[in-house]
């Protein structure tokens, strides 16, 4: 469950002031809802590939350069996939 929560603790004493923050609290909590859609939706699709094919996921990882190695081999053992082979695989062994 995700769930959007917006509050102030701010007294506005004009209407208009107090008309436009619910306005914009109710903004905020549109945004906030549809981003939590979209959240959840990519968790969703990278579950369903993992669960596919946790191979292709981790290749898919191994090849972008930004992703920490260590970090990676962490996931590698998290899918239960058999170590890369390669110099890295070698020089661990």
């Amino acid at each position: 469950t995700i769930a959007a929560a917006v509050g102030s603790y701010v007294k506005l004493d004009s209407a208009i002031l107090r008309a436009v923050g619910m306005l914009a609290t109710s903004v905020a909590q549109a945004k906030a809802r549809k981003e939590g859609v979209r959240l959840v939706k990519t968790f969703a699709r990278a579950a369903r590939a993992i669960e596919e094919n946790p191979a292709a996921v981790w290749e898919a990882l191994r090849r972008r350069p930004d992703v920490p190695q260590r970090e990676l081999e962490g996931f590698r053992r998290l899918l239960s996939l058999p170590a890369a082979a390669g110099p890295a695989a070698t020089a661990q062994r």
